[in-house]
């Protein structure tokens, strides 16, 4: 479900993109097709697999069709740069490796120090844990982030003094 919001957010802003640069009537037809296959799609998946055939559908959908003709429609109206393509690759490499890795290292940890009948402890300190960790992850990583909440911390913290 995560890679599904995270791909749709990203190929809804890639969609908006094309119609704010004046590809109106492509990614109107790109829809009303993909839309007709998805229906479809959607109906044969739930009738033989049930909810996980629906989410392997949508999660299918947006990897193969949505990602890659928004993608490429935003590249072709010159707004998508291959330096920035190189970049986010780089990035989510990075950000993808060091989440499974903590994710398996959580895993383990939970589940040789959380008793096994104790299900919403262990999807606290799992949940939690790996929040904070992602949240440092981008800190880390993300320059602009980490000078906004510089300036936020400062801003707080000045006022604080103040009062």
């Amino acid at each position: 479900m995560v890679i599904y919001n995270v791909i749709g957010l990203m190929c809804y802003f890639m969609a908006n993109m094309g119609y704010a640069l004046g590809d109106i009537k492509k990614n109107s037809m790109f829809n009303i097709i993909r839309n007709i296959f998805y229906g479809i799609f959607i109906v044969i998946a739930a009738s033989y697999y049930g909810i996980v055939g629906t989410l392997v559908v949508s999660l299918m959908m947006s990897l193969t069709l949505d990602l890659f003709f928004f993608s490429h429609r935003v590249y072709k109206l010159g707004y998508l740069q291959m330096s920035m393509i190189k970049k986010l690759a780089r990035l989510s490499v990075m950000i993808v490796t060091s989440s499974l890795a903590v994710c398996w290292f959580l895993k383990n940890f939970i589940i040789s120090n959380v008793p096994s009948n104790m299900f919403f402890a262990r999807l606290l300190i799992g949940g939690g844990a790996f929040t904070i960790f992602y949240f440092f992850l981008i800190l880390i990583i993300d320059p602009k982030f980490r000078n906004q909440l510089r300036a936020l911390g400062s801003k707080l913290f000045f006022k604080a003094a103040v009062h």
